[in-house]
Formats: structure tokens, C-alpha cells, sequence
């Protein structure tokens, strides 16, 4: 099995629901001339179902930063391991720098941000 096509990924909203897709600051386009397509969120049905869709795709379009960031807590989580059994300073890391990025993270999936 290969891996997720590579992020930031991010979301257009239509009448039906939203499309996902791969973001490329180049303006990348596959050779039929669309963006790198990842998947659709339909509308749903309810009363709340264009807002209820967008935090969908909002959630969705996050997950490569999302797991990005998860592993690097998982990288502090070996780290704190390793600290426990020795007390080097190599062990020490940015912990300001990797909340920033977990805050980042989570505000576009809850589209704060």
C-alpha cells in the first residue's frame, strides 16, 4: 500500500457539498487541468447541512497536518521515554515550537484559523 497523496490538502464548497484536493502554491494541475482530486463531502440533509458538510471537509483537509503533528508528538513521547532512562540534554526539544504547530493544526480543522 502507498501512501496519502502528500498535503496541505484543502476544500472548495459547492452547491452539492465540498471538494478535496491537493493545494500546490505552483498551481500544480493533473494533466487533464484539474487539481489533484482527493475526495467529495456531499451535502447533508439536515437543517444544518452546509455548515455540517464544510466542518467535514474542514476535518478531512486538516489530516495530513494532523498527522504530521501526531507524530511528532509521538517523537516527544519517545523522547520523554528516553529521558526517563537517561538524563542527557539530548532528549530536549522545541515544546513551544510543536504546540504552535498542534494549535495550527487543530484550529483549520475546526476552521478557526
Amino acid at each position: 500500500m502507498s501512501g496519502h497523496t502528500p498535503g496541505p490538502w484543502m476544500y472548495d464548497m459547492g452547491y452539492t457539498g465540498a471538494m478535496i484536493h491537493q493545494y500546490d502554491p505552483n498551481g500544480y494541475k493533473t494533466p487533464i487541468g484539474c487539481p489533484r482530486y482527493i475526495a467529495d463531502v456531499h451535502q447533508h440533509t439536515t437543517d444544518d447541512g452546509p455548515a455540517q458538510s464544510e466542518a467535514d471537509a474542514r476535518l478531512i483537509a486538516a489530516a495530513p497536518e494532523l498527522l504530521e503533528v501526531l507524530a511528532e508528538v509521538e517523537a516527544l513521547t519517545e523522547g520523554a521515554h528516553d529521558y526517563a532512562t537517561d538524563t542527557g540534554p539530548s532528549c530536549w526539544i522545541d515544546v513551544h515550537g510543536l504546540v504552535v504547530e498542534i494549535r495550527a493544526a487543530i484550529a483549520k480543522a475546526r476552521g478557526e484559523g
